[in-house]
């Protein structure tokens, strides 16, 4: 991406620690406002299903857009390992997270919050969630990946089983 504003969050988010706190996260995209930079031109949607559009890559960090039409959701999933943030450039984000149960291994839903625009929700290494757009208009969220994300486990609500996505396996455009 070759848009001066940007390529100083881009800076920030390069120059942090392997697993940074939450803190730090919040500290690098402080003053980020939708009008600062266009990201129009990764802005794409599938009619199946919502869509990963990455438009920066490194060793360190990872920005992705998430595109998600009205109905459209994410699995349960982890990151792998991975933290981030995730900024909501247009629409609301619903997040339902979910807490993974000692004894029997289940999840279980524990608390569900919306995000507007200019909004931000972080994700540490022991989220669980599910991200959707219940609303009616497109959500576009933009989501920093530190280190970037290349596996996830996917869970489900009806028995322990878990399920493993990786980038290499869906092109890392799809998931």
């Amino acid at each position: 991406m070759n848009t001066s504003p940007f390529q100083k969050y881009i800076a920030r988010f390069e120059s942090l620690q392997e697993i940074p706190t939450e803190k730090e996260l919040r500290n690098c995209i402080e003053g980020l406002s939708r009008e600062q930079f266009s990201i129009d031109q990764y802005i794409m949607f599938s009619e199946h299903e919502y869509k990963r559009n990455i438009i920066y890559t490194s060793s360190k960090c990872e920005l992705v857009i998430l595109c998600f039409k009205p109905g459209q959701y994410t699995p349960i999933h982890d990151h792998g390992g991975s933290v981030g943030i995730a900024f909501i450039y247009e629409g609301i984000m619903t997040e339902e997270l979910f807490d993974k149960q000692l004894s029997s291994g289940m999840i279980v839903p524990s608390v569900k919050k919306l995000c507007s625009a200019n909004e931000a929700s972080c994700i540490d290494v022991t989220t669980i969630h599910r991200v959707s757009n219940t609303h009616n208009d497109g959500l576009v969220a933009l989501n920093i990946y530190l280190p970037p994300l290349t596996s996830m486990n996917i869970y489900n609500l009806k028995n322990i089983q878990i399920e493993k996505w990786t980038a290499e396996s869906f092109g890392k455009q799809d998931s």
